[in-house]
């Protein structure tokens, strides 16, 4: 069996607590987003307004 070992990178917003805003590899991006405008109002715990992923 071959196996091919991919690099997967993550950002995160510090200033969200952490908050993962980008999980992806070279070919594709894994958390969902789109532009909100409520983003400029989140803080840390807030639901998710403009993207899925972790905190």
């Amino acid at each position: 069996m071959n196996v091919q070992v991919v690099p997967l990178y993550a950002e995160v917003d510090h200033s969200l607590g952490g908050r993962w805003t980008s999980l992806r590899t070279a070919g594709r991006e894994w958390l969902w987003h789109r532009a909100d405008p409520a983003r400029a109002g989140v803080t840390p715990g807030s639901p998710f307004v403009d993207a899925g992923g972790l905190e």
